[in-house]
């Protein structure tokens, strides 16, 4: 039970907590990070209650995971639920409304890979906010890259390799599309996407255009494109 309340709060406090959307609660989201990471965790909860007191769901997320564990704060399964059910709802509010962030994290959330559990109800009822679909992943991806979210361009491609209906899904051409929109991208200077084709090239063991691509993400300052071409 340990271990499965534990992946949930791994989910909860590492993964979702600190996209950040809302401006008035960025200062208490980083401390919220910073704390946390250093296992601070009553400072780390101070400052997420002071962000999500300024209407910011991720840092609710953080609360919940927070509660969920009892780290910082008395342990509160319920609590930790309610705030996450709240949290959750927030989030897509603000996706509907055009912000990027909610966007991707809900692609996020539909494309995670659903955590297993032959325990409790815990797991079960978090797990039920958002049950994995591919579909309404690549909805809230192709929203916020229609935005001009590189970021997203690259979950689509990554999202596409995924066993998804033939008969629903052209995912070869949705894939090669969405290729060719980070190619134009690239060509743009976007280090991003300069440096997703230099892997794409590097994975198909293309050499000769991984380099050229990667060495413009280099120049550009990308450290993982730097390491490729070193290695």
């Amino acid at each position: 039970m340990h271990k499965n309340i534990t992946l949930i709060s791994v989910t909860l406090v590492s993964v979702m907590l600190f996209t950040v959307s809302l401006v008035l609660a960025e200062t208490e989201l980083e401390i919220c990070q910073k704390m946390i990471n250093s296992k601070k965790y009553s400072e780390g909860f101070l400052a997420c209650q002071n962000a999500a007191a300024k209407g910011s769901p991720f840092a609710e997320i953080g609360l919940a995971g927070l509660y969920l564990e009892g780290l910082g704060v008395k342990k509160d399964v319920k609590k930790a639920i309610e705030i996450a059910k709240s949290a959750y709802a927030g989030i897509r509010k603000n996706a509907e409304t055009g912000d990027i962030e909610s966007q991707i994290f809900l692609g996020d959330r539909y494309s995670a890979e659903e955590s297993s559990s032959d325990s409790a109800s815990l797991i079960e009822q978090l797990s039920t906010l958002i049950k994995k679909d591919y579909f309404e992943a690549a909805k809230w991806y192709r929203k916020a890259a229609e935005q001009g979210s590189i970021e997203a361009l690259n979950k689509i491609v990554n999202l596409y390799d995924y066993e998804l209906p033939g008969e629903l899904f052209d995912r070869v051409k949705l894939r090669n599309s969405t290729i060719n929109e980070l190619r134009k991208a690239a060509e743009r200077g976007d280090v991003k996407a300069l440096l997703f084709l230099g892997e794409e090239y590097y994975s198909k063991e293309n050499y000769e255009k991984a380099l050229k691509w990667l060495r413009k993400a280099a120049v550009k300052g990308s450290d993982r494109a730097q390491q490729l071409i070193d290695g």
